[in-house]
């Protein structure tokens, strides 16, 4: 088991380093000083949306919720500064509702 533990490990660091490198690549060649990216899939929830998907537990709560973060792991991955700041005011409408939402917007560099 830890030669398989070690294979994964390792190859998880290789990719976390590539992923480092394209973010070093793209701000040292001068190309860009900052890039500004969603921090989101999706308008902000509110706080009685997290509430439900906690309630529905096990799985399918924690994979909504995490889905909801995947647009900062690349900047996690290769160590840069970030921060998550409003960016927006959308209108959702639906047959059921309107709402306001927040969409959010992350400066990396």
């Amino acid at each position: 088991m830890s030669r398989s533990y070690a294979s994964f490990v390792g190859k998880a660091q290789q990719v976390r380093r590539k992923v480092a490198d394209e973010f070093v690549d793209v701000f040292d060649n001068g190309r860009v000083d900052v890039l500004l990216t969603p921090t989101s899939t999706t308008p902000a929830l509110s706080f009685e949306a997290i509430d439900a998907l906690r309630e529905l537990g096990g799985d399918a709560g924690a994979v909504e919720l995490y889905l909801n973060d995947v647009m900062t792991v690349p900047t996690n991955l290769a160590g840069l500064p970030a921060i998550s700041i409003p960016a927006a005011t959308l209108t959702l409408t639906s047959t059921a509702a309107a709402a306001d939402a927040a969409a959010a917007a992350a400066p990396i560099g």
